[in-house]
């Protein structure tokens, strides 16, 4: 039988919804620093990882992007771990204080999976940017690079779905979008 700290002492490098809610759970014990992982809350998961990890209520009311940013600022650094807060403007942070804002235009819809597109993004990213960028800039170029792509790809999906565009017609727009960047580059 797993407890906790045995789960946590396995690397891991992204969690996705059921992993935020155990890990809200499990924020009582003595949990160790996840210096590899890049957590991707969305704004409900984050205000119960804040109620957890920090003791502060009513997040979901914040409407205040500042006030937002520094309370990523300070999650980050007391979990020890980089942060994607997902939203109108995408908060990404670094346990060192830290912060880059994706604020490039998106959709005004998300839809189911779209978290996912992210999480698997940022490892993509991550991974590419671990070859020239190291530590937590790596993580940050990591994170808004896949703020960019997907929020563009989304937008593409939407202008040609509408409201019915699901995740995969984000995922189709990825190779167009891709060379869109690299023509540019």
């Amino acid at each position: 039988m797993y407890n906790s700290k045995s789960i946590f002492s396995m690397t891991v490098d992204y969690f996705v919804r059921d992993g935020l809610w155990f890990l809200c759970n499990s924020l009582q014990n003595a949990v160790p620093a996840l210096q590899s992982a890049i957590l991707t809350p969305n704004i409900v998961e984050f205000s119960r990882l804040c109620e957890s990890a920090l003791g502060v209520h009513g997040v979901l009311t914040i409407q205040d992007r500042n006030q937002l940013q520094k309370l990523a600022c300070r999650l980050s650094s007391h979990l020890g771990t980089s942060l994607f807060l997902k939203g109108q403007v995408d908060i990404i942070t670094t346990p060192d204080g830290n912060v880059i804002i994706g604020d490039e235009d998106g959709c005004p819809r998300r839809c189911g999976g779209q978290g996912d597109i992210t999480s698997g993004t940022i490892a993509v990213f991550l991974l590419w940017a671990s070859r020239v960028i190291s530590g937590n800039e790596g993580k940050l170029a990591a994170g808004l690079a896949s703020s960019q792509l997907v929020r563009r790809c989304a937008k593409l999906a939407f202008s040609s779905k509408g409201r019915s565009m699901i995740a995969t017609d984000i995922i189709n727009n990825i190779p167009s979008v891709l060379i869109k960047i690299d023509e540019k580059a």
